[in-house]
């Protein structure tokens, strides 16, 4: 497995950042603000549309309105064309699970003083989340990627990550901070940013949550397909279904076979959710 830098807020707004474990840094953190914590947190299934399941104990199971995620460790994962929502506790927001996402639990529980922590790992697909702003000074959401970490107490955004760990961020409402290869970029309301696998986030730009995509598309040899275009970087491709890297600048070069098909579909996702269809004839 790949080691990856984790990034854990302190209160004040100071970062910490190393090659730990989130296990090592959470108990760091916790000595160092003097409180115990308490394993009652959750994430409550509210919405779902087609199939998702959730992993618990190495269990693989069918997941179903009203289950609660609540141990560290636990997965849940949406299947193609499904979607899911779930709450966090004590009405503090809620998740937009978007298809073919994957995330799991890294920390959920209360503080001593009342906070609540809630530490989501998104290990693929897409996520928006709506978090009310957080009074109690202990309390904390952040949602990691592959690539870093993105920490929030009052906000609307969305996230998405590629195959390839490439994660983009747009933000609603609020602000949210990403945090790469300790530096961080505050992503405020209106802009939109993405990180590359090892390096820092760039700057953010004018928020566009446009689907839109140029392809170009031919044959190459045989039953082999070959499209070209591009979108906008921190958009999320799919091609008949399965989801696709593009580079930097949203560029993608893609061969594929099709055999006996009579067209190509293709669709474009915001990070904040809207979905373009695209199909593309072949005859």
């Amino acid at each position: 497995m790949k080691s990856r830098r984790l990034f854990l807020r302190l209160f004040g707004g100071s970062v910490i950042g190393t090659q730990v474990s989130s296990g090592i840094a959470l108990t760091r953190m916790r000595a160092a603000l003097g409180q115990t914590s308490r394993n009652n947190g959750w994430l409550e299934l509210r919405q779902l549309t087609g199939t998702a399941v959730y992993q618990q104990q190495g269990k693989r199971l069918k997941a179903w309105i009203g289950m609660r995620l609540t141990q560290v460790g636990e997965i849940f994962e949406t299947a193609p064309g499904a979607s899911a929502i779930l709450s966090l506790d004590q009405g503090l927001g809620s998740i937009q699970v978007f298809e073919q996402t994957r995330f799991r639990i890294k920390a959920i529980h209360t503080t001593a003083s009342g906070g609540r922590v809630t530490l989501v790992d998104v290990l693929k697909g897409q996520v928006r989340l709506k978090v009310r702003p957080m009074k109690n000074p202990s309390s904390r959401l952040e949602v990691f990627t592959p690539v870093g970490m993105n920490g929030v107490r009052g906000t609307e955004f969305g996230i998405s990550v590629q195959p390839s760990g490439k994660a983009s961020v747009a933000t609603l409402s609020g602000q949210v901070d990403t945090i790469a290869m300790g530096e961080t970029q505050a992503i405020s309301q209106g802009l939109q940013t993405l990180t590359m696998p090892g390096e820092a986030p760039q700057p953010p730009e004018k928020l566009q949550d446009d689907p839109d995509a140029r392809v170009n598309m031919s044959r190459v040899e045989g039953n082999m397909l070959r499209l070209v275009g591009q979108t906008d970087a921190v958009n999320s491709l799919f091609i008949n279904g399965e989801p696709q890297d593009t580079d930097r600048e949203g560029n993608f070069d893609i061969s594929f076979p099709v055999g006996n098909a009579a067209f190509v579909k293709l669709h474009i996702v915001t990070p904040l959710g809207k979905r373009r269809d695209y199909k593309l004839p072949l005859r």
